[in-house]
């Protein structure tokens, strides 16, 4: 029987170990902390709070290989209640229908152009170019969307036909989970177990072809797979990985009682966003609203934001900062390739930074297959 190691209990760890147990591979997962790595929520005064916005894609990889794993999770569409879009002269409703879309304001002059770009795939180029001959109000708009749907501060520089996946991903609607995102850990967790994976706490020390050296001692294997951050991971290996860090700054508020304001709001002009996760999502007593800047800011800069959209939110009972969130390892740039899963013979990578496929968590989901693959590839080619 092929023998794995997973280094690292994130999303990225879980899904690997669960793929590779599924195809008969004898995986132990290494990691020293509670699983779960940036999908963790935390409890405070009776609320649940994901570390940061948290959305799963209804259409996306990550939600797929939960299916395909007997893995169902409950939650909310935000989109379907009171969400609404900042602009200069103040709210308008968030379009989330094509009639919608046609008649609405921020698509004046444009309406034709902008729906071809929602519809036509483009070829290999930039957001920049593909968006360069719309007016800058749809211009802006289609901006908004990109941040929102790959948290990309700058989405100028992402691969086009990425970006446009994306946002076809997005137009397939989100789920704010019951319980946060710790509900699908704790799936992950207790999936893993029934599939037979082992899980170690140790810390990894240095990781090799065929060996993995923590803390507590040495272990050996036919495949060594690093599920960490992309920097960790680099550390590890000693390998040389493009990667990227995305941040974001997050101001994170529960409630007594629900304050006035829109379930969902998304600046056109600023990358800022807010949701009032617990409209959608089953999160304790009282209301959870999360505020976020793509990139980093001051609290200054959200606080004087939410000052505008929610006049109540200093009666907030919970007030959690989070400067400098991270929020991805990798996006899909142009002309920027990602790392392959496979990186020598024993040795591969999972995470949000590996591989052509996906942004974000699904990014993570779409790894742990390729990775699958690859060792199932390997075993078949050893036993010819």
């Amino acid at each position: 029987m092929t023998r794995a190691l997973v280094i690292g209990g994130g999303l990225a760890g879980l899904l690997t170990s669960i793929e590779l147990a599924n195809h008969g591979i004898q995986a132990t997962l290494i990691e020293p902390k509670a699983p779960g790595g940036r999908a963790r929520s935390q409890r405070l005064l009776g609320q649940t709070f994901n570390l940061g916005p948290h959305a799963l894609y209804r259409r996306g990889h990550l939600m797929r290989i939960l299916s395909k794993h007997g893995l169902t999770l409950l939650g909310g569409d935000p989109l379907a209640l009171k969400s609404t879009l900042r602009m200069q002269d103040g709210l308008h409703p968030l379009p989330g229908s094509l009639p919608a879309l046609l008649t609405h304001p921020v698509l004046a002059g444009a309406r034709i152009n902008t729906l071809l770009k929602l519809a036509l795939r483009p070829k290999d180029m930039d957001v920049d170019t593909w968006l360069s001959d719309l007016p800058p109000l749809p211009r802006s708009f289609l901006y908004a969307l990109l941040r929102l749907s790959t948290y990309a501060p700058n989405p100028g520089s992402l691969s086009a036909p990425a970006a446009f996946d994306q946002l076809q991903l997005a137009q397939g609607g989100v789920l704010y989970l019951h319980g946060g995102w710790q509900s699908l850990v704790q799936g992950l967790v207790e999936k893993a177990k029934e599939k037979g994976v082992t899980l170690v706490r140790e810390r990894a020390t240095e990781v090799r072809a065929g060996w993995v050296r923590t803390e507590a001692g040495t272990h050996s294997a036919d495949e060594v797979i690093v599920a960490t951050t992309a920097p960790t991971a680099q550390k590890l290996t000693g390998l040389e990985l493009s990667q990227e860090l995305v941040l974001a700054s997050c101001l994170d508020l529960g409630f007594a009682e629900r304050p006035a304001g829109p379930s969902f709001c998304l600046d056109l002009e600023r990358p800022i966003y807010a949701s009032m996760h617990s409209d959608s999502a089953a999160l304790g007593t009282g209301a959870v609203l999360h505020l976020m800047h793509y990139g980093r800011c001051s609290r200054q800069v959200l606080e004087q934001w939410a000052d505008a959209q929610y006049p109540a939110w200093r009666e907030a009972q919970t007030k959690r900062w989070l400067p400098a969130l991270q929020v991805s390892h990798g996006l899909l740039r142009a002309g920027v390739p990602r790392p392959s899963a496979r990186q020598a013979p024993g040795l591969l990578l999972a995470g949000d930074y590996v591989g052509p496929h996906g942004m974000l968590a699904d990014a993570c989901a779409a790894s742990a297959e390729q990775v699958r693959r690859a060792v199932c590839d390997a075993q078949q080619t050893a036993a010819a």
